[in-house]
């Protein structure tokens, strides 16, 4: 097998595995907090953070690299 066929795949089992706990994680954060108020604001303030660093990190990349 190629390694272009090994890395694809093992780059695909790496995103399988990662969409499958993100769907537990979410499914266990549904469980304890619910979909109310709380469970609404956990998710906000959880994510509200990584959409910010990936959008300063994709603006300040190419001035990084110079």
């Amino acid at each position: 097998m190629s390694d272009l066929i090994k890395s694809s795949a093992f780059m695909a089992l790496g995103t399988l595995l990662s969409r499958i706990t993100g769907l537990i994680r979410g499914l266990l954060t549904v469980a304890v907090l619910g979909t109310a108020l709380l469970g609404d604001t956990y998710n906000v303030g959880n994510t509200t953070p990584n959409r910010f660093d990936g959008g300063i990190c994709t603006s300040n990349s190419p001035f990084i690299s110079r």
